[in-house]
This record gives structure tokens, C-alpha cells and sequence, in this order.
């Protein structure tokens, strides 16, 4: 059923924030010249066609719809003050191409997807988001890779979590390695199909990474040692983990200029675990560290 501007919202030339629940019979929202916010929850999809209107929004969400199954042709094309953008719970959406304009929103600095139980694949224009700073991946148990094209080089947070079928992660380098990554956060959980990390080192401006509950990664980057930058690592519930390489933390040759800055070690319920990393005591800066593991074999040299 429709809904006419005298039946429903009444327009407004001053409102700059709205938020719709459970409106699911309404198809058209009403002219909102100045609005910059916009929350949909329980929403019609023919909603969609005026949302792709409003050029003046900077901020995004739209919650649960069991029907729709792709994002409008051009969808977010006009959306280019976008700073936040919010997709979550969407349940029969397969797939976010690059149709749908991603790659105008010059402005984006925070993208968020989750509980789209369908979604297979993540646009290939990613990389093309110049001011992407977070990218929160959750809840999205088909999607298996990211895009090959990379991630944006100005991506400072990165949370992947509870992606069942997902079997690889965006190399460290970023689209045609043109800018080194400026990645600082980087949590990866619940992501059982994951066997390993992407090849070389970790970006060198890491400060935290967190990594739980992988249980088929069956290896870290070697050389942790040249991310300086890194003060918190915690690793848990990895239980194909066996062993740390032997450059993880650095050797005792390692000279002062790359001895790592690591503030806090946290290894914990890794199962099949033989033996704690090598070259813990090159971690000068370490105020604490944890280990909650079941060791078969230990062996401390030298003493």
C-alpha cells in the first residue's frame, strides 16, 4: 500500500534526524530536504527509491528485511556526504556488486555489515573508499573472501568476526601497493574455516591485534618481531596453534632498533599448544602476560 505525505510524515525543511521501526507498509518516505541521519528498521524495500535521494546524509542504517536480496542498481551513487553506513540483519541479501555506487562514497570513514546470513560477496570497488578509517565485517556465515582488489590503505580498524565459510583474509597490501596500510586494530573471532593469515608481515603500524576462537589456523606471521608499533596481542581458542616460528618475538640477536613495544601477551585455551614463543625476553616493554595452556612439552633454554 502507498503512503502519501498527507497521510503519513509530514515534511519537514528542518528536520535532520529520523528513525523508522516496523513501518513495513510504507513505500515512500515524504521530502526531507535537510535530513542527515536516517535509521530504517523493519522497513518495505520500495523505501529503498527515496532513500537513494537524499544527497545530504551523512549517516546510514538500515536493520532487518527478510526480503530483500540486492541493494538498487546506483543505490548509493547520490550518497556522496556519507560518513556511516550501517547494513545489518539484512537475511536474504546475496551480495553487495558494484552496482549499487559504493565506490562515490568518497566520504565514508565507518562501514558496517552484519547478520546478512546469505551474503556471499563484498564489493570488488572496496578499495576505491579513500576514507574509509573502520571496516566491522560480523555475523555473515556464506561470505568466504574478501575482494582481491584489497582493502583501503587509510583502513585504521579492522573487525572480522563470525564468518563460518570465510577462508581468506585481503592481503596486507593494500590495492596495487601504492600506499602502505595504516592498519592500527585488527580482531578476527569465531571464524572456523580460516587456516591461515595472509602472506609476509603484519603492517608495521599494527597496535593491537586479537585473534579467538580460529580453530583451524595453523599459523602466525613470522617476524613479528619488525611490528614495533604492536603493544597487545592476545590469542585464544586457536587450537590448531601448535607452535609459535621461531621469529615471532625476535632472537636474542635482535638489536635494540626492532625489539618490539608489546605491552600485553595474552595466549590462552590453545589446546594442541607445545611450547610458549621464543624471544620473550626481548620484550623489554612487557607489563603483562598471560598464558592458559595445556603444555605436552616445555623445555626453557638457557637457564
Amino acid at each position: 500500500m502507498g503512503m502519501s505525505q498527507s497521510e503519513g510524515i509530514a515534511p519537514s525543511l528542518s528536520l535532520e534526524m529520523l528513525e523508522i521501526t516496523g513501518c513495513q507498509e510504507l513505500e515512500e518516505l515524504p521530502r526531507l530536504p535537510s535530513i542527515r541521519e536516517l535509521e530504517v528498521d523493519k522497513f518495505h524495500e520500495e523505501v529503498l527509491g527515496s532513500i537513494f535521494k537524499l544527497t545530504l546524509l551523512t549517516y546510514l542504517c538500515m536493520f532487518q528485511n527478510s526480503k530483500l536480496t540486492c541493494l538498487l542498481e546506483g543505490f548509493l551513487q547520490k550518497l556522496t556526504a556519507l560518513e556511516e553506513l550501517q547494513i545489518a540483519d539484512l537475511g536474504e541479501l546475496t551480495t553487495l556488486s558494484n552496482e549499487i555506487g559504493l565506490q562515490n562514497l568518497q566520504c565514508l570513514q565507518r562501514l558496517e555489515i552484519s547478520g546478512c546470513l546469505v551474503l556471499k560477496e563484498l564489493p570488488q570497488s572496496l578499495y576505491e573508499l579513500s576514507s574509509l578509517k573502520e571496516l566491522r565485517v560480523s555475523n555473515c556465515p556464506l561470505l568466504v573472501s574478501f575482494p582481491v582488489t584489497g582493502l583501503p590503505s587509510t583502513l585504521i580498524i579492522l573487525e572480522i568476526k563470525d564468518c563460518e565459510a570465510l577462508l581468506f583474509l585481503p592481503e596486507w597490501k593494500m590495492h596495487n601497493n601504492e600506499v602502505s596500510p595504516l592498519l592500527e586494530y585488527l580482531v578476527i573471532e569465531d571464524c572456523p574455516s580460516l587456516k591461515s593469515l595472509p602472506s609476509g608481515n603484519l603492517p608495521s603500524t599494527l597496535q593491537k591485534l586479537e585473534i579467538h576462537n580460529c580453530k583451524n589456523l595453523g599459523s602466525l606471521p613470522g617476524q613479528m618481531q619488525s611490528n614495533i608499533c604492536l603493544e597487545f596481542f592476545k590469542i585464544s581458542s586457536c587450537h590448531s596453534i601448535m607452535s609459535f616460528s621461531e621469529g615471532t618475538f625476535g632472537l636474542s640477536t635482535v638489536t635494540s632498533s626492532t625489539v618490539m613495544n608489546l605491552k600485553e601477551l595474552i595466549i590462552s585455551s590453545c589446546a594442541n599448544l607445545e611450547s610458549l614463543p621464543g624471544g620473550l625476553h626481548n620484550l623489554k616493554s612487557l607489563d603483562y602476560f598471560e598464558s592458559i595452556i595445556f603444555l605436552r612439552y616445555l623445555m626453557i633454554l638457557p637457564c
